[in-house]
């Protein structure tokens, strides 16, 4: 549903299905933004968060966190670990793609 729905807004949508695989990806081509899920199999989205904060590379690269982790913990934790936007599940997608707009726009 959020590749298609990225995709209908004319952008090009690469996928991965854990944190080791994007950091991968990331390290082959580094996307324009990346949407990052909370809670991933491998590796989390604060662990991958944390490596791409390490690196000068990937420090500025925009990072959406799409998450079902609603707590203030949660969320606190996501900025701290350096993420642009946070946006909890459930969603719609005319917000989704209007955070995405944002951090693109920031850039």
């Amino acid at each position: 549903m959020i590749v298609r729905a990225l995709e209908a807004e004319h952008y090009i949508v690469s996928t991965a299905t854990n944190g080791p695989d994007a950091l991968r990806m990331i390290g082959e081509r580094t996307p324009d933004l990346l949407v990052l899920d909370y809670k991933m199999t491998g590796m989390d989205g604060l662990a991958v968060m944390k490596t791409l904060r390490a690196k000068p590379e990937t420090q500025p690269l925009p990072v959406l966190m799409l998450t079902a982790m609603t707590d203030e913990p949660s969320t606190r934790a996501g900025f701290e670990a350096g993420v642009t936007d946070y946006v909890t599940k459930p969603f719609s997608i005319p917000q989704l793609t209007a955070r995405v707009h944002a951090c693109l726009a920031r850039t």
